[in-house]
């Protein structure tokens, strides 16, 4: 793709939605990938037009029921198409787990499909094949795009916050509450809706969450023309309401003794014994900023682990690039997981939760072995991996809140 011939990055685009906005709350849903089998007929139960039926089909010929379910909303009125191309604004309120009250404001908008290689859409995540090969099927069978991809912009000119600031000074078009989440949708049309557009993309954009989703539409690009974007919400660098959670780590497999993991850790790390009410991100706050450091759970007790300064960890700068050799999770995954996966034994697994709680209840009653508290990555770390080239651990971010399925779909073919 030459750069002489490269088409605007973002644009206006022709969307459809669901014709009931006053229904909006019992018909959004969180990303497919977030969204357990029990959750999904909890989102059913609410309304039997919920978009999970489109992003999480079943049946026999999953993907031909969702192409089948599309065709009868369009022809019975439970989506309509926008009458011209346009883009919306999404902000999203919510409460952190702190406490806080923020807001995060985006431009719901049409965004280029093309490789990387153009340097106008820079990852931090290597991507899996077997994820994409369920949403590649989807996309041929529907032939529209139902969620949306999160994507960060540096805007330095403050040009699209101001842009976004004075277009949400009036009433939404529509709101919705999804899972304590209040989202108000604004659609702009004309030529505010071009200028929205050449404001977002003064430079390259960053994925911050949907790496797979964006490289199924690359390839589906291939096989159908018409597909040449996909959707996104793009967020201006220094939204107030622009957070990452810490993903953290779980470990299944035999009894983990607590010395002999120790022994393994304390030639690197200072180690704190930790009482077992202490909130895990309590001890960690209180912990001297800089240092890379997380929590250990352990059913025979827990402890705040801290790198020391001085500590030999050549070995694993010298393994990754020098952008990922600082991240603490990154050297937390190295030097601690793999260590607790050691002393857990051949059989040692591990997964992954931004519910602090959640990892808590697991390891004190089961059925995980052990499990690690981290600190967030940053939106600067994250940036400066993509910049670089390089790619993250795996989960290593967790954007919240994630941005709602339904608000607007992106057809292709003769509904384009």
């Amino acid at each position: 793709m030459s750069g002489e011939f490269l088409p605007p990055l973002v644009a206006p685009f022709l969307g459809e939605h669901y014709a009931d906005f006053e229904a909006l709350s019992s018909l959004i849903a969180p990303p497919y990938d977030v969204i357990s089998p029990e959750e999904r007929q909890r989102y059913l139960d609410l309304h039997p037009n919920s978009i999970v039926r489109l992003t999480l089909p079943k049946g026999d010929d999953p993907y031909h029921e969702a192409a089948m379910t599309l065709s009868e909303w369009r022809a019975s009125g439970v989506l309509q198409i926008d009458r011209e191309r346009c883009v919306y604004v999404l902000r999203q309120s919510f409460v952190t787990q702190s406490g806080s009250g923020l807001a995060r404001t985006g431009l719901l908008a049409a965004v280029s499909v093309e490789g990387y290689e153009t340097g106008r859409v820079k990852p931090h995540e290597r991507t899996h094949a077997h994820v994409k090969e369920d949403r590649l099927a989807l996309l041929r069978a529907t032939r529209a795009m139902f969620e949306s991809l999160l994507f960060l912009a540096p805007d330095d000119s403050a040009r699209l916050k101001t842009s976004l600031s004075e277009l949400t000074a009036c009433a939404p078009l529509a709101e919705a509450n999804l899972a304590g989440v209040l989202s108000e949708i604004w659609r702009i049309e004309g030529a505010a809706a071009r200028d929205l557009s050449r404001a977002a993309q003064e430079s390259s954009i960053y994925i911050a969450d949907g790496h797979h989703r964006y490289e199924t539409a690359s390839v589906y690009r291939s096989e159908n023309p018409a597909a040449d974007r996909t959707l996104g919400l793009i967020v201006p660098l220094g939204d107030p309401g622009l957070t990452v959670l810490p993903t953290h780590r779980l470990v299944s497999g035999g009894r983990i003794d607590p010395s002999a993991l120790r022994k393994r850790l304390e030639p690197r790390f200072e180690v704190v014994p930790l009482d077992g009410l202490t909130n895990p991100v309590t001890a960690l706050e209180s912990m001297s900023p800089g240092a890379t450091k997380c929590v250990v759970l352990l059913a025979e007790g827990n402890f705040c682990l801290r790198l020391k300064h001085d500590a030999d960890i050549d070995d694993f700068e010298e393994s990754v690039s020098p952008a990922v050799a600082e991240l603490d999770v990154a050297r937390i995954d190295t030097l601690v997981v793999a260590e607790i996966c050691r002393v857990a034994g051949l059989g040692a697994e591990v997964s992954y939760s931004a519910d602090v709680g959640d990892v808590v209840k697991s390891v004190r009653n089961g059925p995980h072995a052990a499990g690690v508290v981290l600190t967030p990555t940053s939106v600067e770390d994250v940036l400066r991996v993509a910049d670089a080239g390089a790619f993250m651990p795996q989960k290593a971010t967790y954007f919240s809140p994630k941005v709602p399925s339904g608000i607007v779909l992106l057809p292709f073919g003769e509904h384009h």
